[in-house]
């Protein structure tokens, strides 16, 4: 049994096809089968993959200089309604599948939303992005009450300043505190800085872990999604967990979270 794991919102440019791709890098780094499906009809994940394509036939400076090749990455495109039994049948037929939906309301988004087992929803902290969360709390209610065991959307703030994060920690938290939305949304200890190791690295098809780190900054970030990627599967529903707390999935203490404080 694989698990599902969906980034989405209704708020575009928060960051959700970067956070699926550098997802899969990092699983599948890990010998995980990973399956990206991209639903948004800006193919922007569609588009990483060929650029990916392009560098693994022709990789110039500095990804010539990589130890090993860049592994070829599952991409498909989907789209359509009912899709919730192909995920579900994808799911089983992968170890991890991850769904890229687009910055809107969306049949593709509804239904990943029946079949998802993580739900990360990565947000921008400013006023225009917390409107959206009214929506969202409609979708995931009308979600869970079809489904077998509830979701909760998994909130982690991105690019966040390179400074004092803790604020847009608790930013987050307290609006959706004061709109009473803790009990279908939890927000992540993790925040994804703003950096230009993101723009490389779309520019190139590969993922952070991927790219051949010459500064603090880009090592930096590189913890930070391995950070999001180990807090998240400490949210697997209980049939899961085990799933979740893999020995595949530790890494090294410098890039290993706290388990505790991801509850």
């Amino acid at each position: 049994m694989g698990i599902m794991i969906l980034t989405a919102g209704i708020k575009g440019g928060t960051g959700k096809t970067t956070t699926a791709y550098n997802l899969a890098t990092l699983l599948t780094e890990k010998d995980f089968d990973v399956l990206l499906v991209d639903t948004d009809n800006q193919r922007n994940l569609n588009s990483w993959s060929d650029i990916r394509e392009e560098t693994r036939r022709n990789p110039q400076r500095p990804l010539d200089k990589l130890r090993k090749p860049l592994p070829p990455m599952n991409v498909v495109m989907k789209s359509g309604k009912r899709i919730r039994e192909w995920f579900t049948r994808e799911a089983e037929n992968h170890d991890v599948t991850i769904v890229d939906a687009g910055g809107y309301d969306s049949t593709e988004f509804r239904e990943a939303l029946l079949a998802t087992d993580i739900w990360l929803v990565p947000c921008t902290v400013d006023a225009f992005t917390m409107q959206t969360f009214g929506d969202l709390d409609e979708l995931v209610e009308g979600a869970n009450s079809y489904r077998t065991y509830p979701l909760r959307g998994l909130v982690f703030a991105t690019h966040g300043d390179t400074g004092d994060l803790s604020y847009d920690r608790e930013t987050l938290r307290m609006s959706l505190e004061a709109e009473g939305m803790t009990e279908n949304f939890v927000v992540l200890n993790t925040v994804v800085r703003h950096r230009k190791i993101f723009k490389k690295c779309a520019d190139n098809g590969v993922g952070v872990n991927e790219w051949p780190r010459y500064s603090e900054a880009e090592r930096k970030t590189l913890t930070e999604m391995y950070s999001l990627l180990q807090e998240a599967l400490n949210y697997l529903p209980a049939h899961l967990r085990d799933y979740g707390e893999s020995d595949s999935t530790e890494q090294d203490p410098e890039h290993a979270p706290m388990a505790a404080e991801a509850r």
